[in-house]
Formats: structure tokens, C-alpha cells, sequence
């Protein structure tokens, strides 16, 4: 078994369940339908607490490896207006697409083939989402709010809005101890974090911020943020619980940060708006240093909108050149990629399914879906 799989000591689990255990109402007089109705909302909440210490940024769920790959299907969103589309597949195979006209979608492949969908949380605006470890779905409104979606035990869903935010929240992501910063165009970085009872509040990190388009989480914790004048930001908090950060800047000029991931070991793959991808590596003095993964004229010819790291070192980019790359590194050290074209507007967000299928959200309202022949050990 290995540690993400695994409930860490020290981890929020055991940080919050004395925290929720004293918050229980007092039972003594209530029925026994109360009880069990407190007991199970409990064993719910204590569940979902277990999901977030199982959780691991430095994970990467195995994928099928696959070479070849063309087009086997495609969703339509509804909406009379092009635009980006949020994406996010899910360990069950499912997707969360997030769009600003047409809301918050769930979609579940038909065993006859084909999408469906199968619930939709809120027709609200969305501009950027993720899906938190205990199912719940955490995203920025079109309303200036951060909205969190969750499913009751009759399958319902409701949304619970934090607001705080003056203008567009266009970047999120959600921390190992819970908490979820986020980025907005109004030049701030909030900090959110969540009470035993359900209430958040927000922290405001102070620093030279511009516009942030990107968030990931360091292993050790720290924040790493891409930011509109071309600069990685890399936040940490000291023992006082101060917030402090320092700029990688990018050797390539002011390059808006499209994107970034962090892979397992540690470093930092950026994507910027001029179709340059590059690996970011800390050195032992703290210094980070970074690295183009190709020359220019052997990769996209617009923004890189979207990272995906693969278990197997490979890598999956979306741009706004209208393509997909699925790089790969030769025994030399050099990359080389596999182009994916055929697409009407520049590519938003990929990720790849288990079964190594490429998803794509494109601006034109649609999810792509790919897929290839698998690729033996031997000649991979």
C-alpha cells in the first residue's frame, strides 16, 4: 500500500475529529431518529476527512501507456457562445466540465457508448473548478464568489458561496491540510480554510501579487503560483504562520504563466503563453533553476493552456495553437512529441483517463475524447 492510500498520522483527520466530535449538538433528550440522523452526518463528515489524508499531490494515478491516438468520441455543452471550458476527470472515470454560460455539468459514459449526463450542481457561470479528495466540488463563480458543491445522502446537491473576492476568482487549488487558495483578478491571493461546523474564512497573503493564472501544491507543502507578468512565485509559511514567498523569474521576459504541475520529485513544469514549456528544478543552495524542454520550432506555436504529468515521465499539453503534444524523453534526454491536430479553437484543459484515453475541454463548447493502441514494456 502506498502513503496515499494510506491515513497519515499527524494528518487532518486527527487534526479536526476532536474538533467535530466537541461540536456535536447534545443529545440526551432527542429522539432516536436524531441520533442516528447526527451519528451518520458524523461518520460522513469523518470519512471525507480520512479521503484528504489519504490525498497526495505528489501521486499520479497510473495510465495505461498508449501511442496512435485519434478521436473516438466527443460531448457537446449547451451554450450559444464559445468559450473555455474546465475540466476534470474523475477516479470513476466520469468528468466535471465547468463552463461561464453553461454551468457545472457531470457527465458518465454510456455502456452502450456515448456520454450522458447525469447531474448538473448549478447553471451558475464557472470559470475555473476542481474536485476536492471527499467528492465535493470546489469553484470560482462568474458572481465573484467561491463556490463549494456538494451531494447529500439522497443525491442532491447544493452549493455553499464564500464571498470576499471583489472581482473574477480564475484560479484555485485545494492543499493536503484542506485548505484552498485562490486567485482573482483582483490581484490578491486568498487563503481559505474550513471550520469543524463548516464555515471558512480566508487569509489575504501579502506580497507583490499580479494576476494569478495558476496555483499547484509543492510536496512539502508550499504554494507555487504563475502569475500575468511571466514570474513563479513559490509561497511558504513560516512558524509565526506568516506568509512569504519568492520569484523564479522567467528567463524568456514578462510571459504570462498559462499553467503549471508539479511532478513527484519535485519540480516544477510551467507553460506560458508564448508556447514555451519548461522544468523547473530547486537546487540544494534553494536556488530554482529552469530548463527549456525543446526549442521553440519543434513545439507549440501558441500559449500553453494546460500541463498533464504522466506516471510514466511523459507529458500532455494543450494550446492555443489549436493542438495537443504528448511528449515524450528519448534515452538522451531529448524530447519529441506526438501532435494531436483537427481542433476549431485552441485547446483549454487535458487530462488523461486511466485507461491512458486523452480528454480535452476546447473553446468551441466541446470535451474531445481520444484514444490510442496500447504500448507494450518492451517498446516503450
Amino acid at each position: 500500500m502506498t502513503q496515499h492510500q494510506q491515513v497519515i498520522k499527524g494528518g487532518w483527520l486527527e487534526a479536526k475529529s476532536p474538533e467535530l466530535i466537541a461540536a456535536l449538538p447534545d443529545l440526551k433528550d432527542a429522539s432516536v431518529e436524531v441520533k442516528l440522523r447526527v451519528v451518520e452526518e458524523l461518520r460522513v463528515k469523518l470519512e471525507a476527512l480520512r479521503e484528504w489524508d489519504r490525498w497526495d499531490p505528489r501521486y499520479l494515478p497510473s495510465v495505461v501507456v498508449k501511442a496512435g491516438y485519434r478521436e473516438v468520441g466527443s460531448i457537446r455543452l449547451p451554450g450559444s457562445f464559445l468559450e473555455p471550458v474546465s475540466l476534470q476527470a474523475l477516479s470513476d472515470g466520469s468528468l466535471v466540465s465547468g463552463g461561464i454560460y453553461c454551468g457545472l455539468r457531470i457527465w458518465r459514459e454510456r455502456a452502450t457508448g456515448g456520454w450522458e449526463e447525469v447531474a448538473s450542481p448549478t447553471n451558475e457561470g464557472v470559470r475555473c473548478l476542481q474536485v476536492l479528495p471527499d467528492g465535493r466540488i470546489v469553484w470560482g463563480s462568474v458572481n465573484r464568489q467561491l463556490c463549494i458543491s456538494s451531494r447529500d445522502t439522497a443525491g442532491e446537491w447544493h452549493t455553499q458561496a464564500l464571498k470576499g473576492h471583489k472581482d473574477y476568482v480564475d484560479s484555485l487549488q485545494a492543499l493536503p491540510d484542506g485548505r484552498i487558495v485562490v486567485g482573482s483578478l483582483e490581484k490578491k491571493i486568498h487563503v481559505w480554510s474550513e471550520g469543524p461546523l463548516g464555515e471558512w474564512k480566508s487569509e489575504v497573503l501579502e506580497g507583490n501579487v499580479e494576476q494569478v493564472f495558476c496555483f499547484r501544491a509543492l510536496p512539502d507543502g508550499r504554494i507555487v503560483s504563475g502569475d500575468n507578468c511571466g514570474s513563479i512565485h513559490i509561497w511558504s509559511q513560516g512558524p509565526s504562520g506568516k506568509w512569504g514567498h519568492e520569484v523564479i523569474e522567467s528567463q524568456v521576459g514578462p510571459v504570462p504563466v498559462e499553467c503549471l504541475q508539479v511532478l513527484p520529485d519535485g519540480k516544477i513544469l510551467s507553460g506560458d503563453f508564448l508556447g514555451g514549456i519548461r522544468v523547473w528544478r530547486e537546487e540544494t543552495t534553494g536556488e530554482w533553476k529552469g530548463k527549456a524542454l525543446t526549442a521553440k520550432a519543434r513545439g507549440h506555436k501558441g500559449g500553453v493552456n494546460s500541463l498533464h504529468a504522466l506516471p510514466d515521465g511523459r507529458i500532455v499539453s494543450g494550446s492555443s495553437d489549436r493542438t495537443i503534444r504528448i511528449w515524450a524523453q528519448d534515452s538522451k534526454g531529448k524530447w519529441a512529441s506526438e501532435v494531436l491536430k483537427g481542433f476549431s479553437k485552441q485547446v483549454d484543459v487535458v487530462q488523461v483517463l486511466s485507461d491512458g484515453r486523452i480528454i480535452a475541454g476546447v473553446h468551441d463548447n466541446t470535451i474531445r475524447i481520444f484514444d490510442g493502441t496500447p504500448v507494450s514494456a518492451a517498446a516503450s
